[in-house]
């Protein structure tokens, strides 16, 4: 696929910014908690428009309402399925700061997303 074509179907992070009418920290703040789908291609992030008119639309939201549990492992899945060490640290952190607990972070977060990951490779959807 040539470059161009690449460039076409992602956006950059600044751009995906300006769609949100965001700062391009908070975009990347986004994307490193797992709250916005992006990828790192050739060291940039790029962004597909679906992600933002999903974050745009609300079916992934930034904040969570009052008693309402945060998908922290499903975050934590996004970062690590994207090989995004430093975004699923940071999620971890997150969630740390959120009040969780060691304890809990091992078996509320952690563990689900390595069992996804292992479920989703054992069915074909990761190579």
């Amino acid at each position: 696929m040539s470059e161009v074509l690449l460039e076409r179907r992602f956006l950059t992070l600044q751009e995906a910014a300006d769609e949100l009418g965001v700062h391009y920290m908070t975009a990347y703040r986004y994307v490193r908690l797992g709250l916005m789908d992006a990828d790192k291609i050739g060291g940039t992030w790029k962004v597909s428009p679906d992600a933002v008119a999903a974050f745009r639309a609300g079916s992934v939201r930034s904040p969570v309402a009052a008693g309402e549990r945060a998908p922290w492992s499903e975050r934590l899945e996004s970062r690590l399925v994207a090989g995004d060490a430093r975004g699923a640290w940071g999620v971890i952190e997150a969630a740390m700061a959120a009040g969780k607990e060691l304890d809990q972070v091992y078996l509320e977060i952690l563990t689900p997303a390595m069992v996804s990951i292992g479920e989703r490779w054992s069915t074909g959807e990761l190579d």
